[in-house]
């Protein structure tokens, strides 16, 4: 009666490649799908396959013979299954076949060297989400802001009856003082005159303080900010897109040219909404 072959079966894995090798008595042959280990491509990774036999030494291999057969994954991932699996099948053959001391002499001196030689890597390939180009990048978000600039009672081609349409709004409003608010926009009269409620005022040393609610007025207002989908500013936009020629802004309306078309439209309704100038 034919005498039990001595052999084991293990793997090695990275990311989706696997290498299941088996190792039995022999002499000392290594072949990764029907090729000898010395052929294993790309060439430049092929050291790495060596490894676990140079850090042991030839002698340790000499009297087995181990098959791989390797699939999945890439070039790079499929060389290091296969020398997670040479090196988990010559550990597993000592253990089973040798003795517990020299397999464990393998191990550490295996352990020493590089951890995932043993032990599977558990890192994958983090998907791609929505509303970005990869796994965790985002595309840029921009908040572009529109600025209306007053200076004193006058306005610059805007018609101060545009901006109740910023009421409900949150906005940035910088005094002349250099003090700045930012908070909901609570109301607004045609001399530019502003009530604002739950504001963050930053002084010009740069200190904040919380207000409930503030009264500004007109004259001392530099400037207005909003963000661009705000309906104030698709009202500015539409007006100075529509507008015959640029107005002169007087405290409480449009002097000089007067407004043509659909922006004439735009003002005479919020006229009418808000009981005239």
């Amino acid at each position: 009666m034919e005498g039990k072959i001595e052999s084991v079966q293990v793997f090695g894995r990275k990311k989706n490649a696997t290498a299941v090798a088996y190792c039995k008595r022999g002499h000392g042959l290594i072949k990764v799908n029907g090729t000898p280990i010395e052929l294993v491509e790309p060439e430049i990774l092929r050291v790495k396959t060596y490894e676990p036999v140079l850090l042991l030494g030839q002698q340790r291999f000499a009297n087995v013979d181990i098959r791989i057969r390797v699939k999945g994954g890439g070039h790079t991932a499929q060389i290091y299954a296969i020398r997670q699996a040479i090196a988990k099948a010559i550990v597993a053959y000592y253990q089973k076949y040798v003795d517990e001391a020299s397999k464990k002499e393998i191990k550490d001196i295996l352990l020493a060297y590089d951890r995932t030689l043993l032990v599977a890597d558990p890192r994958r390939c983090e998907a791609k989400k929505f509303g970005g180009a990869s796994a965790r990048a985002r595309f840029q978000k921009s908040y572009q802001l529109f600025v209306m600039a007053v200076t004193g009672k006058r306005g610059v081609g805007i018609p101060t009856i545009l901006l109740h349409d910023g009421e409900g709004t949150i906005v940035s409003i910088e005094m002349k003082t250099g003090e700045t608010y930012r908070g909901l926009l609570d109301e607004t009269e045609d001399n530019m005159n502003c009530v604002m409620k739950d504001a963050v005022r930053t002084d010009i040393n740069g200190n904040t303080s919380h207000v409930e609610q503030v009264y500004l007025r007109g004259s001392q207002i530099l400037f207005i900010c909003t963000l661009k989908h705000a309906p104030m500013f698709k009202r500015v936009k539409m007006w100075k897109k529509h507008k015959g020629s640029v107005p002169t802004l007087g405290q409480g309306g449009v002097g000089g040219g007067a407004p043509r078309g659909q922006a004439a439209a735009i003002i005479r309704k919020a006229q009418e909404r808000r009981g005239g100038f």
